[in-house]
């Protein structure tokens, strides 16, 4: 693995010593992998020129899903984030993020910054957790009905009739969803 990471590393011209943590993630982590399986890697940088800091821009429905640089490099998924960009990714509970504190070790191939602690202390968020489980299996789930356009008539308008009710705002879709919250938090959700 240290041989892909330093390949990495070179090949983008980064700076290993300003590189703090190295995650991989995917299917090599949650077992689903394959002989033609590409390998995903989440690279946390300390980059000190402001010019090449950029901030991540949330969409506006809900500040969860970003737009980030994603580079391929033969059979690998390189994900680069600043430290603070990671940061603010873990103050919004993205799963992502989240998820690669609490690997096991083999895929947390380097630890500089405790970001476990971090997240633990200062962002963990269970209200926030439930709000983005429900944004993702909603976004993957209109992700599903979107691709099944090309189905026959009959499902397809039966999905434009109920489009109004499966594609709710994500206010509407936080505050009906299965009662997972309290009244306090739901009146949080509502208001």
């Amino acid at each position: 693995m240290e041989t892909i990471i330093l390949s990495i590393i070179n090949e983008l011209k980064l700076d290993n010593d300003e590189i703090k943590n190295i995650y991989n993630y995917g299917s090599w982590v949650y077992g689903t992998n394959h002989e033609k399986s590409d390998r995903d890697f989440l690279i946390i940088m300390n980059i000190k020129d402001e010019n090449q800091r950029k901030s991540l821009e949330f969409d506006e429905d809900f500040d969860y899903f970003h737009r980030f640089d994603l580079r391929r490099l033969n059979n690998c998924d390189v994900t680069i984030h600043s430290c603070e960009n990671f940061e603010l990714l873990l103050e919004k509970n993205y799963m992502l993020a989240v998820e690669c504190l609490f690997y096991p070790d083999e895929f947390i191939l380097r630890n500089n910054i405790n970001y476990k602690t971090i997240y633990l202390t200062k962002y963990y968020n269970p209200l926030r957790i439930k709000q983005v489980i429900f944004y993702e299996n909603n976004h993957s789930f209109k992700y599903v009905m979107d691709d099944d356009d090309d189905d026959d008539d009959g499902i397809h308008s039966n999905f434009s009739q109920l489009n109004s009710y499966i594609n709710p705002t994500i206010d509407q879709f936080l505050c009906n969803a299965i009662q997972t919250t309290t009244i306090g938090e739901d009146r949080l959700l509502k208001y």
